[in-house]
Formats: structure tokens, C-alpha cells, sequence
């Protein structure tokens, strides 16, 4: 999902995203934009194997005023499992 990024600075947005590894397409919008905000859309060659997709994704270099959510099912999976390890008590044997 982009935020305020519309003409000449949407385009770099997308270039870069579309050089996420392990995309089995390129990124398409959803819908028309609305109030500021487009969806695009792509899928994953391996749905085993996307972290490095979404570290991609999640380091695009976006305009001033501009933002960049990474959403859906294996961002969601990625964060949750990061929430769990990152709360777990330390192991003490």
C-alpha cells in the first residue's frame, strides 16, 4: 500500500519494488487509488521463502510526505513469528 506518492514519484516506488527477490510477477494496482492511498499487488514464487521479499519491500527509499506498508498473509506471518521470538525468555540451559 502507497501513501501520498502519486505521478512522477510513484513510478520509482514500483521500479523498486518490482526488484523484490522471489516476485513470480510484477507489482499491479488494485483498484483505483483513493484518498491519496493505491494498493499494488504481487505474488511469491516460493510462499515458503518470502523473507527476503518483504526485508526488500520493507527498505524502498520513498519520497518526503510518501509511505510504504507491506501487508498481507506473509507479512503478517513474518511479524508475528518476529513478535514471539523476540518475547520468548531467554533459554537457560
Amino acid at each position: 500500500m502507497i501513501s501520498n506518492a502519486q505521478g512522477a514519484s510513484l513510478g520509482p516506488i514500483t521500479k523498486q519494488a518490482n526488484e523484490a527477490p522471489g516476485l513470480d510477477e510484477k507489482f499491479v494496482p488494485v483498484g483505483a487509488s483513493k484518498d491519496g492511498v493505491i494498493v499494488i499487488k504481487a505474488g511469491f514464487e516460493d510462499r515458503n521463502d518470502f523473507q527476503p521479499a518483504i526485508d526488500h519491500l520493507r527498505g524502498i527509499e520513498v519520497p518526503d510526505g510518501a509511505s510504504v506498508q507491506i501487508t498481507g498473509t506473509p507479512a503478517t506471518e513474518q511479524d508475528s513469528i518476529t513478535a514471539l521470538v523476540d518475547r520468548l525468555p531467554p533459554r537457560s540451559w
